[in-house]
């Protein structure tokens, strides 16, 4: 949803299915969020040359080769980029580049227990100090010469309760569609509350998506 929340077009590549280092530019957009692909990566870049855009590189450390991700380095040091050999450069300089990993989750719910209040929401100084934990594991998995290009790592924490409570609230109204104006407020509200105890922490909103749905069949 990073584009919808920036209000400008996304290109998402499900990073597990290239298979050469040219696949990255041949890739279809795939995402539940979005209008189904009928472009490739290396139109959509075209079509937004010099464009404010998003391109979202799902789950990168399951790349087969990490040889593959060598065709990101131009683009990510320049802000160009040639699909192949003898084409002209295309303007990428003002592309959002973000790539979701699972690297360092470990490190990141180590780093959660150790707080002094895990259930309150992290400082910033917590998730300042978490970044620059988490960058050199990150590096040590993709190579320092492609994360030499990335301008920062983000981790994904842990949510917090509030936060736990909206996840679970929109679930409910994605997964109960038509039946949700048939329900009382008070039914609606113990289907939220009593899924947050079934969230898992290193599974993220899909435990509560999947408590809700539990939730929501034993209640209809």
């Amino acid at each position: 949803m990073f584009g919808s929340l920036l209000d400008v077009p996304t290109h998402t590549v499900n990073m597990t299915t290239l298979r050469s280092t040219h696949d990255i530019w041949r890739s279809y957009s795939m995402s539940p969020y979005e209008a189904p692909s009928t472009c490739t990566l290396a139109t959509f870049l075209l079509e937004n040359e010099g464009k404010r855009c998003v391109v979202v590189l799902d789950e990168i450390e399951k790349v087969e080769d990490e040889k593959y991700l060598s065709s990101l380095l131009m683009p990510w040091e320049f802000g160009n980029c040639s699909f192949e050999a003898g084409r002209r450069h295309v303007n990428v300089s003002q592309v959002i580049w973000l790539a979701t990993s699972n690297i360092g989750h470990d490190l990141v719910f180590e780093h959660q227990k150790s707080r002094q209040d895990p259930a309150m929401q992290m400082s910033r100084e917590e998730y300042v100090d978490l970044m620059a934990l988490l960058r050199p594991r990150v590096s040590e998995r993709l190579g320092a010469s492609l994360l030499s290009r990335v301008t920062t790592v983000l981790p994904f924490v842990p949510f917090t309760v509030d936060e736990q409570m909206a996840i679970a609230a929109e679930a409910f109204s994605s997964l109960a569609g038509e039946f949700a104006k048939d329900m009382p407020p008070a039914t609606i509200e113990m289907i939220v509350r009593t899924s947050l105890s079934s969230y898992i922490p290193a599974e993220g909103a899909r435990s509560l998506y999947r408590a809700v749905s539990t939730q929501l069949l034993d209640t209809v």
